[in-house]
């Protein structure tokens, strides 16, 4: 498993968001950040700690730091943005609410 950093993926040290168009699968790995997906079109699988969760249209996925994540057959697009914490009781609460995917109507 690989574990992804920051210095990587999110180049001005704080935020990094994106556009994307994805195929196929990702193995299964982590990071020193958080990731949130909003899955816009398209189909997928995530598994997120060992639980598996279908991605559609409206779901939003919430990743917290160093959560062992992959995809499996998936066509989607989505946003992406990955980011760090200023503070982590900003985001904590929302993953101990019961999930890290969440299902999003009009």
């Amino acid at each position: 498993m690989r574990i992804y950093r920051k210095e990587e993926y999110i180049p001005n040290c704080f935020i990094s968001a994106s556009k994307k168009e994805f195929r196929g699968a990702a193995e299964a790995h982590g990071h020193n950040f958080f990731e949130l997906e909003y899955i816009l079109e398209g189909e997928g699988e995530y598994t997120v700690d060992g639980v598996r969760y279908a991605a559609a249209p409206n779901t939003l996925f919430l990743m917290s730091p160093a959560a062992v994540h992959k995809i499996e057959h998936s066509r989607m697009k989505l946003f992406n943005v990955m980011f760090l914490s200023v503070d982590d009781g900003d985001v904590l609460p929302l993953l101990r609410a019961g999930g890290r995917m969440f299902s999003l109507t009009e």
